[in-house]
Order: C-alpha cells, then sequence, then structure tokens
C-alpha cells in the first residue's frame, strides 16, 4: 500500500534507501511468536530486506515468510555460509538452523 502522506524521520530515510537501492539488510535469530511478528512486518516494510533468519524449526521461519509475502519474497533453508550469501544475494531470505 502507498502512503498517504509524506514520509518523515525514519520512513522517510528508509523509503530514500529504497529508491537508491540500498535497502538496510537485517538478519534475525529465532521465529517465534515475536520473530514471526517482525518477519512479516519487515517483509512489509520500505527500504528493509530480511536477509536471513536462523531458527531451530526451519519451517516455522518459512510460514512467517509465506504469511507476510505469499506471493513474493520466498524464503530457502540452507546450511552453509556459501548458501546463505547466495541465497540473500538472489534476493530470497535465507533460513538455516544456525
Amino acid at each position: 500500500m502507498k502512503p498517504t502522506v509524506p514520509p518523515i524521520g525514519l520512513a522517510k530515510l528508509l523509503a530514500e534507501a529504497e529508491e537508491k537501492g540500498t535497502p538496510v539488510r537485517i538478519g534475525l535469530i529465532g521465529c517465534g511468536e515475536m520473530g514471526t511478528d517482525i518477519v512479516t512486518r519487515t517483509l512489509m516494510m520500505q527500504g528493509i530486506r530480511l536477509g536471513a533468519i536462523a531458527d531451530r524449526t526451519p519451517q516455522r521461519c518459512l510460514d512467517a515468510i509465506e504469511l507476510a509475502s505469499p506471493d513474493a519474497e520466498t524464503g530457502e533453508v540452507v546450511s552453509t555460509v556459501d548458501a546463505i550469501n547466495a541465497t540473500i544475494e538472489s534476493g530470497r531470505v535465507a533460513v538455516t538452523e544456525s
């Protein structure tokens, strides 16, 4: 949804980062109840990209990603640093157990 009020403060900085193609990338440890909230909010925000999630139960991460963005970004379960980096570089969310 496009905002109806011009952004200010952090929202303005994130909108500018989105326009420049330099979003803030974040990683998340844990995808329980609060982690799922963070996943769903960040996947809907402009200027922020979720790079990776680490959780003992990868399926919870995949479910949270799908909840927020069923048609757009998808997660991929990976287990090596190289695979994590490749997944992030491809625009997908890397999900790992460690």
